[in-house]
């Protein structure tokens, strides 16, 4: 994910207290979203599809037309009737931005992080975290 490879080369080059003043605003951040983000990560893979889908701001027959499904089938992904196939799977990764690992298995996630502080938010977070980043370090 660029945005996690973009967020920690932040904090290289800064030093002292501006080093600190960036890791601490990113630590608040990450601490209040953490702590009001809902059940995701225990969540059945129909929840996370449900979620991801409202996050992006797509109706479910787009996301059906982007994974090449039919409606239907989308719905019953999301209902967890039945588990999407391996190219569904890899459609609905394209569609949201995220990895396959993130969506068939969040928890695994941390592994992959080199900042084990953002292995909880969600991509759409991560993006957001970044773009305060940036901005908090060209005003430091």
């Amino acid at each position: 994910m660029d945005e996690v490879r973009d967020l920690a080369a932040l904090t290289d080059g800064l030093y002292g207290q501006n080093a600190q003043k960036l890791v601490e605003f990113q630590d608040i951040y990450i601490r209040d979203t953490v702590e009001t983000r809902p059940w995701m990560m225990g969540a059945p893979l129909g929840i996370r599809i449900h979620v991801l889908r409202m996050e992006s701001g797509m109706n479910i027959d787009m996301l059906a037309k982007l994974c090449m499904v039919s409606r239907a089938t989308m719905q019953g992904y999301e209902s967890s009737q039945y588990d999407p196939t391996l190219p569904a799977v890899l459609h609905l990764c394209e569609a949201f931005h995220i990895s396959p690992e993130y969506l068939l298995a969040p928890f695994l996630q941390k592994l992959s992080y080199p900042d084990a502080r953002i292995a909880d938010l969600r991509p759409r977070q991560i993006k957001t975290l970044l773009e305060l980043s940036r901005y908090m370090r060209n005003n430091l």
